[in-house]
This record gives C-alpha cells, structure tokens and sequence, in this order.
C-alpha cells in the first residue's frame, strides 16, 4: 500500500494540520461557553469511518464488519472500523467517535491536538516508509506483491476436496497425510506437509498457497485463491473432481461479478499444475497412433485453459510440463522400485513437447520443468552434477506404502487396522505415496526450479 500511502500522508497531515487550527479556540472563548464543548464532524475514508457501511456478506468491501476487525475493542467486537480498535480521530481523551451521520460533543481538543499532529505525522511516514517493498522486490502492482492463483490436480491442491468417508478420493483429509505439518493434522493436501503451490507461494514471500476456492464465500484473499481439485484432469474422469475447464470457468465468473478484483490482477500469477491423470484412459491403449493423437488433445486443452487465463486478467503463468511418469512408485513396485519404465517416460516427454510447441511462442507463459526437476532426483544421468539426488535413500520407494497393490496410502480394512505403513523420517524418501512427493521431495524439485521463476517473475 506504499503507493496510496505516499497520497495519504500530505493529505492526512493537511487534516490534522486544519483540525488543529479550528479548535484552538479564541481567548477566553470557554469562559464564556455554557459548556466549554466542540461538536465534531467527520468527513473522509476509511481512516475515519466508524460504521457508515453496511453489514454485507464478507468481501473486500465489507471486512470492516467481520472478525478480526475490533478484536481489541471493548466487546471484542467489530464496529465498522478498519482497526482492530479505535481509529485516528478517536484519540481525544473520550471513548468513542460522533454517530454515524450526526455530531458529538467533544471537550476542548486543541492542547492535545498541539502534541498529537507532530506526532500523527510521524507515525503515518513510518508507516509509509516501512511499507514501501525494496525495489523490484514484488514488481510494480499497487499493492505491492503478486495474487497467485492455482489451477490443476493433485500436484498443488491444498484441500479443495471435500472431507468424506475414508477412500482413495478422499485419503488426503486422513492420517498419515498431514502428519508433518506445524499441527500434525491433515489439511487436505496430497502429502506428509507441503506440496508444490505452498513452495511457490513461498517464492512470493508466502507462508503457504492461498486460501481454497471451496472455503472462501465471496471473498478473494489479496494472496489470490486455489482452484486445485485431487484427481481432476483436462478432460472428466471417473474421481467426478472439478475438470481444469471448469476451475477457469469459476475464475472467471470470480473476475466478472467483480470478487476478483483488478488490483488483484494487476500483478497476478497463475499456475497451471496438470500432472497427467488424464492418461489413465491410455492404460490398455497399445495403438501408438491412438496414444500420439490422445496427448495433443490433451495438450490442446491445457493451452486453451492458459489462453483462457490470460484472456481473464492473468498476468503471468507458469505452466508444468510432466513429470517422469514411468519413475513414479505405481509404476516401479512391480519391479521392487528398482528401475524407471521407459515407456511412461517417453509419454511424458511426448507431453512436455507438444506443449512447449503450443506455448512457447507465449512471452507470459513459463515452462515449469518438472521432468527434469524430478528426473535430477530419482532416476540421474551418469555422472550427473546434481548432488540433490544423494539427499534421498529411497528414491522411488514411497514413505507412505499400502499392503495392497491396488491399494492406497491411509487405506483400512473392515475391522478398522492399517492396511499400510509409514517411514519414520519422510526427509530420506522422494515420494510420499504411490505418486506426489514428500515435502522434502517437492522442496528438492522447486529449489532447482527456483531461480529461473523467479527471473521470469522479475523478483529478487
């Protein structure tokens, strides 16, 4: 807000500076007065106001009526002021501000008023120079940071699901996902702690991805919002999550009725992260022609879905091409976790191709190399440089592995026990379940990704 606090502060000094003036009364002026009192009328903004809005739905708009706005105030409840208390004009000895729309009569004020304006001054330059970011630090948007916004499956839902009875669609809200985390409780994320849209939000200066679109009721955090669903693809799937077609189409309902804001998009992120469940439907496939055909519609849909983006107010965008399918713990149990199969990771570079085809002519879109991120951890070229590999003992072996083949981290049988088991220290495995990372593992993967993103985003 540095550059709206760089027209506030003449302004509120002039304010004060007038307020000032017109008390100081004139000698003996309240010797003669019946009462010795001042009426005060407050006109301005939000550094004023103390409940002339309406008591909407929560919005940006509305906030002021909501916890934790006067939190610190009397009945610990909001008033209608943008404080957690009592507002700038209210420091005058009494308890409270004139109502709404009429006047209060307030004791002589200029004495005070003689101490406060040195003072009311100061504190408002502090406050401007402390919010000004460091140069380029967050680019040039009036607020100061970029609104990121996630789109995609698994790979960076952070609890867009709903929580229902335990299965493999729902396993994310139950033990042991979550059990790293600063509370040890699940959080509906698709790992022991952090996926990928908490690292990028990090980034950005973030402790973690923006709120989910499912938890939020018109109202658009300034952090931006996920759209990210488990199991969800370009096209549907059997899971019944929400397709990437659709997480835009709630987008840009949120930008047209105005709940996304342009300041909100004026320096926003978009990710794209579709991590391939769509290729399920390849798994019996074994015509070659068949499988070519099926991954550039794939691919043509995801770069509809960034054009869409764009087309709503979207800055920038980082897009994930896929990763080493073939190196994933679904694909290497049969084999003991010993080997990659080629075949899915051909697949994978055959998607990462045709996309980077369809979008590399694109200079707001980021190619967010997973392939080779993941491939620098779990399955290295010979006389590889990257040292990241030697931070994990069990490289395609799952921290998190059911007993069942087919079945799932977290799963149970009919008379309640496990039906899985869990490593002790996650930090020494890459994957965390049968296909997403451990927090370790994504924090291995982004710390490589790191710089290139943040020279496209412009941040230091």
């Amino acid at each position: 807000m540095a550059p709206k606090l760089s027209l506030l502060l003449p302004v509120a000094c002039l304010i004060l500076f007038v307020v000032h003036v017109e008390a100081r009364p004139a000698p003996d002026a309240f010797g003669d007065s019946d009462n010795g009192f001042y009426s005060l009328f407050v006109f301005g903004d939000s550094f004023a106001d103390t409940g002339n809005l309406p008591k909407r739905h929560l919005s940006e708009q509305s906030r002021e009526w909501y916890y934790p706005y006067g939190r610190d105030r009397g009945n610990n409840r909001p008033t209608g002021r943008f404080s957690n208390a009592m507002q700038l004009h209210e420091f005058h000895g009494s308890t409270s501000s004139p109502p709404q729309q009429t006047s209060f009569q307030l004791p002589a004020m200029a004495p005070k008023l003689s101490l406060l304006l040195p003072v009311a001054c100061l504190i408002l330059f502090v406050v401007h120079v402390e919010a000004r970011p460091a140069p380029d630090a967050f680019g040039d948007s009036d607020n100061g940071f970029y609104s990121l916004f996630v789109f995609g499956d698994s790979f960076a839902d952070t609890g867009n699901l709903p929580k229902r009875h335990l299965s493999e669609q729902s396993r994310e809200w139950y033990y042991p996902y979550g059990r790293d985390r600063g509370n040890n409780r699940p959080t509906g994320r698709f790992s022991n702690a952090m996926v990928q849209s908490d690292l990028i939000a990090q980034m950005l200066g973030r402790h973690e991805a923006p709120p989910t679109y499912r938890r939020v009721d018109n109202y658009v955090h300034p952090h931006g919002m996920n759209f990210a669903a488990g199991g969800s693809g370009v096209f549907k799937l059997p899971s019944g999550a929400p397709t990437l077609d659709k997480q835009v189409d709630h987008f840009r309902d949120l930008v047209q009725d105005g709940t996304i804001t342009r300041r909100n998009l004026r320096n926003s992120i978009a990710l794209v992260a579709v991590s391939g469940n769509d290729y399920s439907r390849l798994a019996n496939v074994t015509d070659i022609g068949k499988m070519i055909k099926f991954v550039d519609e794939v691919t043509s849909e995801i770069a509809k879905q960034v054009h869409r983006l764009r087309n709503n107010g979207a800055s920038k965008i980082l897009v994930n091409n896929l990763h080493p399918v073939g190196c994933t713990p679904w694909v290497t149990r049969p084999g003991n976790y010993s080997g990659c199969s080629s075949t899915g990771n051909m697949g994978a570079d055959l998607h990462g191709s045709n996309l980077e085809q369809k979008l590399s002519h694109l200079d707001y879109v980021f190619h967010v190399d997973l392939k080779t991120a993941f491939s620098n951890i779990v399955n290295p070229d010979q006389g590889s440089k990257h040292d990241v590999s030697k931070q994990f003992k069990h490289k395609m072996q799952p921290c998190c592995e059911s007993f069942d083949p087919n079945g799932y981290c977290g799963q149970k049988g009919d008379d309640g026990k496990d039906m899985f088991s869990v490593c002790s220290n996650p930090d020494k495995y890459f994957y965390w379940d049968d296909v997403h990372p451990t927090e370790a593992g994504w924090k291995a993967v982004m710390q490589q990704l790191e710089d290139p993103i943040k020279k496209f985003l412009g941040i230091n």
